[in-house]
C-alpha cells in the first residue's frame, strides 16, 4: 500500500549515519534544541545505544530513563537529528540499527505493519508530494480500518472473545500462555493463531463455553456471565468453562416448580393478597419458604389461609378492622406500626379491643 513511502523512508535511515550529527554531552544535555526531532544515545562514538522521538528534545532530557544508566556507563554523547517528523523516522532506525537499549524483537520494516497512521502518512505526504500514492483512491473501509489500526487478520480481544465464547480476559490468558498470538506491534490479536488454537482445543466432557451453555440456556452469554458470578452455576477452575451439571440443576430449580411449592407471584394469587404481602409473611415465619430453591411452601400458606380465615372471638382481620373504623386497611397497618393497635402474635389478627381503645381515645 505504502510501498515507495517505504522504500523511500529506508533509503534515507540507511544513508544518514548517527555519528555525523550535531551532539551533546548528558551533562550539557540542556543545551538541546526545544524542537521536535530524534535522539540517538552513542557510546565512546563507536555504538548507537538507545533511539528515541520526542516533541521537545531538551524537555525530554530533563528526567529521562536513561540519564542514570548512561552515566554509570560513561563517554556517552547525545547525537540529535530535527526532524518535524519524528514518528516517521523512529521506527525504522531502530531496525536499522538494532541498538541494544531498545526492544528489537518486532518484526522487520513490513508495510503491512501499520508503524505509519493514515493520519502520519498525510502528514508526511504534504511535505512529500512525489510520495503521495494511492492513498485517494483506496476504499474507505481500507482507509478506517487503517486508521483504527486493525489490519487484515487481526481482531480486537473483544472481538476474539465473541468468537471463541469466552471472556476477554480469557483471551489475555491464552496470550499471556502462547496459545494464541498477538501483533507486536499493534497488540491485536492474531485471527489466524485463534482459529488454530480453536480447532486444536479439546473440551472436556462435562463442560461447555459460555456461548454454549446460551444456547442451551436460551438466553444471552452475558446471562450466563451473571449466572456463573452470582453462583447459580459453576465453572470448571482449570478450563474456566461452566460445568454442564450446575447448569442442567440450575435449569431445573429455574423452570420447573416442586410438587408443594409455589413462587411468589402464584402464592399471591392463591391467597389474593400482593407479593409483598407474601414476602412479609415469609419474613415473619408465617409462611415457610423452601431452603434450596426458595420457593414457597404450600403447605405452610394453606395453614397460615386456613386460620386466618377463622380468627378466634376478639380477633379481625385488617379489612374487617378497617371496615369497623371506617379507614382503609393500610391506615390500620400503620396503626400497628405506630403502636396505636394491637396484634395478635400468633394470628396476626388485630385486637378488637386495642381498636375500640384507640377509636375512644
Amino acid at each position: 500500500m505504502f510501498s515507495e513511502l517505504i522504500t523511500r523512508i529506508q533509503e534515507e535511515v540507511a544513508g544518514l549515519d548517527p555519528l555525523t550529527l550535531p551532539s551533546v554531552t548528558l551533562k550539557d544535555r540542556g543545551d538541546l534544541p526545544t524542537t521536535a526531532g530524534l535522539y540517538f544515545l552513542v557510546h565512546a562514538g563507536l555504538n548507537v545505544l538507545y533511539i528515541g522521538k520526542a516533541i521537545s528534545l531538551r524537555g525530554r532530557w530533563i528526567n529521562h530513563n536513561r540519564t542514570k544508566r548512561a552515566n554509570q556507563l560513561g563517554h556517552v554523547r547525545i547525537h540529535f537529528l530535527e526532524t518535524s517528523n519524528p514518528s516517521t523516522f523512529e521506527v525504522p532506525f531502530i531496525e536499522h540499527h538494532t541498538p541494544p537499549w531498545n526492544k528489537t524483537d518486532n518484526p522487520g520494516y513490513d508495510p503491512t505493519h501499520p508503524y505509519l497512521s493514515v493520519r502520519r502518512y498525510r502528514k508526511w505526504a504534504k511535505t512529500q508530494p512525489e510520495l503521495l500514492v494511492t492513498l485517494a483512491t483506496l476504499p474507505e473501509h481500507e482507509i478506517e480500518d487503517f486508521e483504527k489500526g486493525i489490519s487484515e487478520g487481526l481482531m480486537t480481544r473483544k472481538q476474539a472473545a465473541k468468537i471463541a465464547g469466552v471472556e476477554h480476559v480469557t483471551i489475555h490468558s491464552w496470550v499471556t500462555d502462547g496459545k494464541i498470538q498477538m501483533d507486536p506491534i499493534t497488540k491485536h490479536v492474531i485471527q489466524e493463531s485463534l482459529e488454530a488454537y480453536l480447532k486444536t482445543r479439546e473440551i472436556p466432557e462435562g463442560l461447555v463455553t459460555a456461548q454454549q451453555a446460551a444456547k442451551i440456556a436460551e438466553v444471552t452469554v452475558g446471562g450466563i456471565h451473571k449466572w456463573a458470578k452470582l453462583g447459580y452455576i459453576q465453572r470448571d477452575p482449570v478450563h474456566n468453562l461452566i460445568t454442564l451439571e450446575s447448569l442442567e440443576a440450575h435449569l431445573k430449580i429455574r423452570g420447573v416448580i416442586p410438587k408443594g411449592m409455589e413462587t411468589v407471584k402464584q402464592a399471591a394469587k392463591i391467597a389474593g393478597v400482593t407479593t409483598s404481602t407474601i414476602h412479609n409473611w415469609a419474613k415473619d415465619g408465617i409462611i415457610q419458604r423452601d431452603p434450596t430453591t426458595n420457593l414457597i411452601i404450600l403447605e405452610s400458606l394453606e395453614a397460615h389461609l386456613k386460620t386466618r380465615g377463622e380468627l378466634p372471638e376478639g380477633l379481625a382481620t385488617r379489612k374487617q378492622a378497617a371496615e369497623i373504623a371506617g379507614v382503609s386497611p393500610s391506615t390500620i397497618r400503620d396503626w400497628v406500626k405506630a403502636g396505636k393497635i394491637q396484634r395478635d402474635p400468633t394470628t396476626k389478627g388485630i385486637i378488637l379491643k386495642s381498636l375500640r381503645d384507640y377509636l375512644a381515645s
